[in-house]
């Protein structure tokens, strides 16, 4: 018996034993047999690429992550810088009014504020009266004179219920010869009655428009800065537009032009 055993033992390959392959069988409808013996290599590289795969996938979404903060961290930083900006460009815009201001505070001591006057009082440009300047702008007509107005500004110190304006008159003709005349501003509220507008310096009004013959007087070169204030105003709320009226000095209209009241307004407080 033990002899039968060993010669059955021999007769079955050690190869046969040992073989742990995986194979794929796929059998068809008539019995035909398809063989696929790598199956086992296949799953292990399917598997491995899977686990790349998720790996590379891992690490580009922790870099989004990352860069997902760094942008909403700039962000925060450039909505920040905006309110930084805001808030310079306020404070430039009262330190700008507190220096308007204090430079006609400055000015008011020095000279006292123009009354209307009638045309033949006599006026003085730096130095000279008003038949010397007739002498030097003799050679250029009323129809040369070309002015501008900018730089138009309203504005209330609370503390003294006291309305301010400011305008620039510029010269925009030949710079050679000064150019010499008179101006009035008129603040107007469209939706009230004319006799409700304020004209400054305070003069008649004709069908809402003044006199060539009143107004604050200039003579100009290049530009002067022209400066006028009420006491005892609410604020320029009151009023809506604004027009300047500059006039030669034989009362012939140079220029009419009209502002929004409110868009450059300031309201502060001087102490």
């Amino acid at each position: 018996m033990n002899n039968k055993k060993k010669d059955v033992n021999k007769s079955i390959p050690t190869s046969v034993k040992r073989d742990r392959r995986w194979t794929l069988l796929f059998i068809g409808d008539r019995g035909k047999t398809i063989t696929f013996s790598n199956f086992k290599g296949v799953v292990l590289t399917t598997i491995g690429v899977l686990l790349i795969s998720a790996t590379v996938a891992g690490g580009f979404y922790y870099l989004y992550q990352i860069e997902k903060k760094n942008n909403a961290g700039l962000q925060n930083d450039m909505e920040n810088l905006r309110r930084v900006v805001t808030s310079l460009r306020n404070e430039k815009d009262i330190l700008m009014a507190r220096l308007v201001v204090a430079e006609s505070r400055a000015e008011e001591k020095l000279t006292k504020e123009d009354k209307p006057q009638p045309e033949q009082t006599t006026v003085k440009f730096t130095g000279i009266d008003r038949q010397a300047a007739k002498s030097s702008t003799g050679s250029q007509t009323d129809t040369q004179l070309k002015v501008a107005v900018e730089d138009f500004i309203v504005f209330h110190e609370p503390d003294i219920n006291t309305l301010r304006v400011q305008y620039k008159v510029i010269n925009t003709g030949s710079k050679e010869q000064p150019v010499s005349g008179k101006t009035i501003v008129v603040l107007k509220n469209t939706d009230a009655e004319q006799n409700k507008w304020l004209p400054l310096p305070s003069v008649p009004l004709v069908a809402g428009k003044p006199s060539g013959q009143w107004g604050r007087s200039f003579s100009i070169f290049n530009f002067r800065t022209m400066r006028f204030k009420i006491n005892d105003q609410p604020g320029p709320d009151q009023f809506n537009t604004a027009t300047v009226f500059v006039f030669s000095l034989t009362g012939d209209l140079l220029l009419e032009k009209d502002f929004a009241v409110g868009i450059k307004s300031q309201t502060i407080s001087t102490q």
